[in-house]
């Protein structure tokens, strides 16, 4: 059944595009397992 999808999903990213009225895509990393946390997590704000 996986065929039957076709993906059109846009990556996301701090800077991109945006309507001039609203507010920009921010994405935050809080934790980092490469600097010893314990996972990888990250806030992302679209407005």
């Amino acid at each position: 059944m996986a065929e039957d999808w076709i993906d059109i999903s846009v990556p996301l990213y701090t800077g991109m595009v945006h309507w001039p009225d609203n507010p920009p895509v921010s994405i935050e990393r809080m934790m980092d397992i490469d600097r010893g946390d314990t996972a990888n997590v990250s806030k992302l704000s679209m407005g």
